[in-house]
């Protein structure tokens, strides 16, 4: 999709998403719901956020906190049968063979060879079955990948998924909406710290200065570590061919942990957008990036994905380059400009943010890297890992 094109989509003033995944104002409707499986009992509670593609609900599941991610769709590709909530199926098995879920209608995605790691750290092959990115042309087959992705992921910086299922609304008795024929419905670790926008607009990392001096009382070690939790994430999600391509502060979910200095743990979220990457070609060995329909929040997207639709793992990085600013100045980035504003800029006239003098050099110097105009000159996230390691 050309510039032009692009520029239609965004003709307001606000940071909307092209395609959401963002989370809207809390909502405090109650209800309550029980759906009750062979692994457990669900109990779904208030309402907690809403946005284009889904609904989020506060949740117990086998007794744990949890949240509920609702997307609905009337895909006939997705079959209700499909659940493995009610079925005990996995995306994965470290035999080696994929679970078939339980039905004759069953969901049979193509499956891949990935490394994953073993509660030890050490890796291990790992075969899992995953939707491409080419099927998620629907609402229906995007919920099938983001509940996929994300069920395949494993890390202490990542918000967990424990299970999903799809429900069938003419079939089911615990119909929470009805504007649609399914719902998936994805149950994740619920993070009860909120998320990494609401503590940076909270000046969590500034020490409560006023708002126009923020930048002068950086709380350092919590941006650094904060930073960290995020790259160690993405390296892992990398190292799965995942890119996640929403990566921002609303996407990244904070959990309480005492031991920690900052109080909390910084997790990745949402994989409502994410693509799965090729394999490295066998005759030059790299990996080709791939082209799609720009998606993704504009401030945070990189100019390759503005012009071309070009995705790659760079164009997280990129993102993380925005973050980096954002975390230190306490404040979103392009405020008081227009979508197509930032577009323009960053497309045509390599716009970036400024850091003030005061700002360490090393991060200053480290920001930039990440949101170099040329893909290839920018680190991975390893090499931001490390950088961010000698730092604390």
């Amino acid at each position: 999709m050309g510039a032009s094109a692009l520029m239609l989509s965004g003709e307001t003033g606000d940071h909307s998403d092209f395609s959401s995944s963002e989370e809207d104002e809390l909502n405090g409707t109650e209800l309550t719901q029980t759906i009750q499986g062979t692994q457990g009992v669900l109990h779904i509670k208030d309402l907690i956020g809403r946005g284009a593609f889904g609904s989020v609900y506060r949740a117990t599941w086998k007794g744990l906190p949890a949240a509920v991610k609702v997307i609905e769709h009337d895909d006939e590709e997705t079959h209700a049968s499909f659940s493995p909530l009610s079925t005990g199926a996995s995306l994965r098995s470290f035999s080696g063979t994929p679970l078939a879920a339980h039905g004759s209608d069953a969901f049979s995605p193509p499956s891949l060879d990935i490394l994953d790691y073993s509660q030890e750290g050490q890796p291990c092959r790992v075969q899992t079955c995953i939707v491409t990115s080419s099927l998620a042309a629907t609402r229906g087959s995007q919920a099938m990948l983001e509940a996929a992705v994300s069920s395949a992921v494993c890390h202490p910086n990542i918000v967990q998924t424990y299970d999903y299922q799809v429900v069938d609304m003419f079939k089911s008795a615990t119909v929470l909406r009805t504007e649609a024929n399914r719902e998936t419905r994805i149950i994740m670790e619920f993070c009860d710290a909120g998320s990494l926008d609401e503590a940076i607009q909270h000046g969590k990392f500034h020490g409560g200065v006023t708002e126009g001096l923020r930048h002068m009382r950086v709380i350092l070690r919590a941006v650094c570590l904060t930073l960290l939790d995020i790259a160690s994430a993405m390296t892992h999600l990398h190292s799965m061919r995942i890119v996640h391509k929403d990566l921002k502060p609303k996407n990244v979910l904070l959990s309480s942990c005492p031991e920690d200095p900052r109080g909390f743990t910084a997790k990745v979220s949402d994989f409502g957008l994410s693509q799965l990457q090729p394999d490295k070609t066998p005759s030059t060995g790299a990996t080709p990036a791939a082209a799609a329909e720009p998606a993704g929040t504009v401030a945070y997207m990189a100019p390759e994905m503005l012009c071309y639709g070009s995705c790659s793992p760079a164009c997280d990085v990129y993102a993380f380059g925005v973050l980096v600013w954002e975390l230190y100045m306490g404040e979103p980035l392009y405020e008081q400009l227009s979508k197509v504003q930032i577009m323009f800029g960053v497309m045509s006239q390599d716009l970036r943010p400024q850091f003030p003098p005061s700002t360490p050099a090393w991060l200053a110097d480290l920001a930039c890297q990440c949101w170099a105009a040329n893909p290839a000159a920018r680190p991975s996230f390893a090499n931001v890992r490390s950088t961010l390691l000698t730092r604390l």
